[in-house]
């Protein structure tokens, strides 16, 4: 049996095992431990405890911090290199389909390559987006000649590289991915923006929710700013379960 099993290969959970002594099991849906480069969060990091510090000088001494400015698919690379060397238990591409309360704790039922297993822990920490959502962006890395700022219906933002900025769409908490993209096209064919051309787009919404009342602990690394406030929120809870 785990102590504790944590939902999301996110930067809260990462900050959890560095915390926590005990015998840990993350499940990540992805191949790596990061959360915010999927839906293209740029944040200017900033740290307010020691464990705080020690993660933002990691990043920057790894040479991925620009003006403050993290880099997120460098850092996912990293984050990757710390959890080998820390040796953290992980699940890559694993998906939780059931988490059930029993009177020794829970069990967990989920399915990747390996098929359909059911596993049990004394408590579970859930760090994914889960709830209702109280705001949604479809983001997107962008140039254009439009000064970042807050407008009617969109955001734009500095990105890692100079001269590259992040475009955040407002849409509907309801929308989908195929609305989304619709969103967007429309919005730089809308004529708000000076000369746009689009880069990438991002494959996961940025959201802030409200998160749904269980049984067991519920911390979504996506309503955190930045990945070291997120970091720091899951040292300090996995300090405390010891």
């Amino acid at each position: 049996m785990y102590d504790n099993i944590i939902i999301g290969g996110t930067y809260a959970a990462a900050g959890f095992c560095s915390g926590s002594a005990g015998k840990n099991l993350i499940l990540s849906r992805n191949i790596y431990i990061e959360d915010y480069s999927p839906a293209f969060r740029q944040c200017r990091l900033e740290y307010n405890t020691e464990a705080g510090q020690v993660i933002y000088d990691y990043f920057k001494a790894e040479g991925i911090v620009n003006e403050g400015l993290l880099s997120p698919a460098e850092a996912a690379v990293r984050m990757y290199k710390m959890a080998e060397e820390k040796q953290w238990n992980i699940l890559y591409q694993t998906f939780v389909s059931e988490v059930r309360q029993e009177t020794d704790g829970y069990t967990v039922k989920v399915h990747n390559w390996e098929g359909a297993s059911i596993l049990h822990c004394r408590e579970v920490i859930d760090t994914i987006p889960r709830g209702r959502i109280l705001k949604k962006t479809f983001n997107a890395l962008i140039t254009t000649e439009t000064s970042p700022g807050q407008y009617d219906g969109f955001e734009i933002t500095k990105a890692y590289f100079n001269g590259q900025y992040i475009l955040k769409c407002e849409i509907e908490p309801a929308a989908s991915m195929t609305e989304a993209r619709i969103a967007l096209v429309k919005l730089l064919h809308s004529g708000k923006l000076k000369n746009p051309k689009l880069i990438l787009t991002a494959v996961e919404f940025e959201r802030r929710l409200e998160c749904e009342q269980v049984p067991y602990c519920v911390i979504p690394s996506c309503n955190d700013e930045n990945p070291v406030e997120s970091f720091e929120k899951g040292f300090e809870m996995g300090r405390v379960a010891g």
